[in-house]
């Protein structure tokens, strides 16, 4: 179809005659066979001519091209020729100037492989001069913690021959006011077989330092790097100038009749430094931008301190540790036993104590294999105290207590705990109980009854007006901030323990009662204390002065919080075993307030003791043997886990 169609359009356009269609082809036929007949028989000829012309020609010129590209070629190789030769020449010219180069460098690298030997002997001789330095000063170093390490120990076992031992299981060590003579030679002898061991290990040890220093001095002199000296370190040295005692303090040693001497007396204190303006401004500036490190470190000195201390009342196999539990730093001590452990026994003291209130029991628990943990509470000792206002009394709530030991509980990795608790401790372990029964598996508490939640809120005034616990009378002025308005310094503090541990004046007048509280008049006036030694008073004055009085006396500010808390309690009964340690003598919680515990607690193991408030110091054995025969009846029929 495609071809018909252009045949068809092609004949439209053009429409040659007949005589044309015949005669045309013919034509055109006869005019391309005679060209081509023409063109066969005349250019082959004119081809031929051509290339014969040409062969000729090329004959004729190539002759003499080929003899001058000969004569060219020759010319080339004669002067490579030429070059070769002049080069040999030269070379051979050479040969003894090479010699003399190769020589000079030979000399030139041997002198260079003797300056690197010796600048690497200059540098392995640097190595082992400042390697022998910082040995050197490594073993000062070490020789200074020996040093604090004996004084510590002797500390301890002077401090321990001053009190009698018992024969009682576990065995005590404590200090009676008259004492007969047999047991004065005892503690006399005691005393002088721990002076003289003292003397032998000093005397072996001074020696020893005399070496040393003579050592690190002749270090010194050939040391290239001389080592730095941190401000701790000047601090370190600086205490050491001030006497043998711990950390600087003076060391005090009681006698037999418990009084403290101060083996420093004569020492004259350091004078003052005269500091520049420049310096002083220098110094402010240091203050404003590390005043934090400071705090920090001064804190640190505060918690070795009594953690030297510590070890000096309490069984060695106990340490002072710190924690953060839900943002407050705690302190609190730790007591592992040897061998497996049965269980772990959280203990918690009340006001005015702090955890080594349990000094008498902790050595006991330690030997029936117990886990123990005994926290400084908030407020108190080493642990923060948040002021209030501006922060909440929540802090000192009894929900919020109970939060933070279940924190340290998951920290210890331990599930279940037996809790003990004296005075507010007391309080504090009922009410852990109730919140949070999973982790409780036994209780006992000395001398704080058992009160249930109420539905209904009074406030202190309102109990104590109405007549139904005037014992609680004291608690109004604690509460009112008229105590910690008069007890500012340490001093002060020291007063206000004295008569809240039973100092009474040399007319017998008390420094503290019930039903009015402290009686700031007196507190001068009154002689010490019966309960502790002056030195373990200065302890306890020292921990209350790191914060103040005014975080322990929340607690007595935080019964509405704790009403609020616990109207979502739903179970007010204690339904583990729980021991209750009365103490006939005790004013400030009589026996009479338990009269309703057996109500809401089901495995209740009623005990008294013949004694006051104070029961875990005044009668250590009698509370000891109650409790051990009682942990012994139950936890061997239901053992707690860790």
């Amino acid at each position: 179809m495609y071809v018909s169609r252009h045949l068809a359009v092609a004949s439209a356009v053009i429409v040659p005659g007949t005589e044309e269609q015949s005669t045309q082809p013919l034509e055109s036929a006869k005019r391309r066979n005679s060209s081509f007949s023409e063109e066969s028989s005349k250019r082959p000829r004119l081809t031929s001519e051509i290339s014969r012309n040409q062969t000729e020609t090329s004959y004729s010129t190539t002759e003499p091209a080929r003899v001058s590209d000969r004569r060219k070629s020759g010319q080339l190789e004669e002067r490579k020729r030429g070059q070769r030769l002049f080069g040999a020449l030269l070379g051979t010219l050479s040969q003894s100037s090479s010699s003399t180069a190769n020589k000079r460098r030979t000399d030139i690298e041997k002198k260079q492989q003797a300056k690197l030997k010796l600048q690497a002997e200059e540098h392995e001789e640097q190595k082992k001069q400042r390697l022998k330095s910082l040995m050197a000063v490594r073993r000062k170093e070490q020789k200074k913690y020996d040093k604090q390490s004996m004084h510590i120990r002797h500390s301890n076992m002077l401090a321990q021959a001053y009190f009698l031992q018992t024969n009682a299981e576990p065995r005590l060590c404590y200090k009676p006011w008259e004492l007969l003579p047999a047991e004065d030679a005892r503690i006399k002898s005691q005393v002088e077989e721990a002076e003289g061991i003292i003397q032998r290990e000093a005397a072996q040890y001074e020696p020893e330092t005399a070496e040393d220093s003579t050592e690190s001095q002749a270090a010194a002199g050939s040391t290239i790097i001389e080592p730095r000296v941190n401000s701790e370190q000047q601090t370190d040295a600086a205490k050491e100038t001030v006497g043998p005692g711990t950390n600087g303090h003076e060391e005090l040693n009681g006698d037999a009749n418990g009084e403290t001497t101060d083996k420093n007396a004569n020492v004259p204190p350091p004078e003052p430094q005269q500091v520049s303006a420049d310096q002083q401004e220098s110094l402010k500036d240091q203050d404003d931008d590390g005043g934090e490190m400071v705090e920090a470190d001064e804190d640190m000195d505060k918690h070795k301190m009594a953690m030297d201390f510590i070890k000096e009342f309490l069984d060695p196999r106990v340490e002072s540790r710190r924690t953060h539990l839900n943002g407050i730093q705690y302190n609190y001590l730790f007591g592992q036993p040897k061998g497996n452990p049965r269980a772990t026994v959280f203990l918690f003291h009340g006001w005015p104590d702090l955890s080594i209130g349990w000094r008498n029991q902790i050595p006991m628990l330690l030997d029936m294999g117990f886990v123990i943990v005994a926290p400084d509470m908030m407020g108190y000792g080493q642990t923060e105290a948040p002021h209030v206002p501006p922060e909440s009394i929540a802090f000192y709530s009894f929900k919020r207590i109970a939060d933070d030991i279940k924190e340290l509980a998951r920290q210890l990795g331990v599930s279940r705990v037996i809790l003990g608790g004296h005075d507010w401790g007391g309080a504090i372990v009922y009410r852990i109980a109730l919140w949070l029964p999973e982790l409780v598996t036994h209780i006992f508490t000395v001398c704080t009854a058992y009160t249930a939640p109420s539905k209904s809120y009074a406030s202190l005034e309102e109990i104590v007006r109405s007549g139904r616990v005037p014992n609680f009378g004291y608690q109004l002025q604690l509460a009112s901030g008229q105590l910690e308005d008069a007890i500012q310094s340490k001093g002060q503090i020291r007063q206000l323990l004295n008569a809240l541990y039973g100092g009474v004046t040399s007319n017998g007048l008390p420094g503290f009662d019930v039903k009015t509280g402290v009686q700031l008049d007196r507190l001068p006036q009154l002689k010490h204390t019966k309960l502790m030694n002056e030195r373990l008073l200065d302890f306890y004055a020292d921990q209350y002065a790191n914060n103040g009085i005014h975080g322990t006396l929340n607690w007595y500010r935080n019964r509405e919080q704790n009403f609020k808390d616990e109207l979502s309690l739903t179970n007010t009964t204690i339904r583990v075993p729980v021991l209750f340690i009365a103490a006939t003598k005790d004013e400030a919680l009589p026996p009479s307030m338990s009269r309703a515990m057996d109500k809401h607690i089901p495995h209740l193991t009623r005990k008294t003791v013949d004694t006051h408030h104070w029961a875990l110091w005044e009668k250590p054995q009698e509370v000891n043997q109650i409790i051990r025969e009682w942990l012994e009846e139950t936890t061997l029929q239901q053992k707690s886990h860790l």
